[in-house]
């Protein structure tokens, strides 16, 4: 069987890029008013010395789409998307199986804090490696976007099984597109992936392909701190 085109990295905390807005919008209401009221500054010298925040791709070129029955197929495996998601995926040529973790470190880093009694802060890098997860998916999103842009290939936006009706079973299928341990991430047989702060995707490439943006009024994650409504 041919091997797919395929990449992964790894990123500094610095690189991700995460601004003080970011960290505010990862809080809201009285938290926020409570994060407002510590520094940060003995958080953030942690976290930039995390050394296993990494994203990766594989790149499927035999792709089918049918929008009626919600299926999208790829060799040895069909996507039970459903109905709502397929027509975000009109027109695509390729497909991006995304895999970001923001690794084990920051799990532990989190628990430290907290087991020497410092709740709050442990409690901060607990929502920051939410924040960071995101920023890795727009970076690898970036370094897909710039492959592809020579030859005039466009993305849809990332798409995460559990979310939008896409049952979360599906992730066994995601994985099984993956090379082993791709990005240090495995998953349970409750399709749960370890490191807990990692996510999983698929992403549409093609000419005609449009990117839908954040649609928070239809999205059912209710953790995403993008969130608008």
């Amino acid at each position: 069987m041919e091997q797919p085109d395929s990449f992964s990295c790894t990123f500094s905390w610095d690189e991700l890029g995460i601004s003080t807005a970011d960290i505010f919008q990862a809080f809201g209401g009285r938290d926020k008013e409570i994060i407002g009221h510590i520094s940060l500054q003995p958080v953030l010298d942690s976290l930039r010395s995390l050394n296993d925040l990494q994203a990766g791709y594989v790149l499927l070129d035999k792709v089918q789409l049918n929008l009626s029955s919600g299926l999208l197929s790829v060799p040895y495996l069909t996507f039970q998307i459903g109905t709502w998601l397929a027509p975000r995926f009109r027109n695509l040529e390729m497909l991006a199986v995304v895999i970001c973790s923001a690794g084990r470190k920051i799990d532990e880093l989190s628990r430290n804090f907290m087991a020497g009694g410092n709740l709050l802060e442990g409690y901060i890098v607990d929502a920051l490696a939410s924040v960071a997860v995101e920023k890795l998916a727009e970076r690898i999103r970036e370094i897909i976007f710039n492959k592809m842009n020579p030859q005039e290939l466009m993305l849809t936006n990332l798409y995460h099984p559990g979310y939008c009706g896409w049952d979360l079973i599906e992730q066994k299928k995601i994985f099984a597109l993956l090379p082993e341990n791709f990005c240090s991430v495995s998953l349970t047989e409750d399709c749960l992936m370890v490191p807990v702060k990692s996510t999983s995707a698929l992403m549409g490439i093609g000419k005609k392909v449009f990117d839908a943006g954040h649609e928070c009024e239809i999205c059912d994650r209710l953790d995403c701190y993008l969130r608008k409504v």
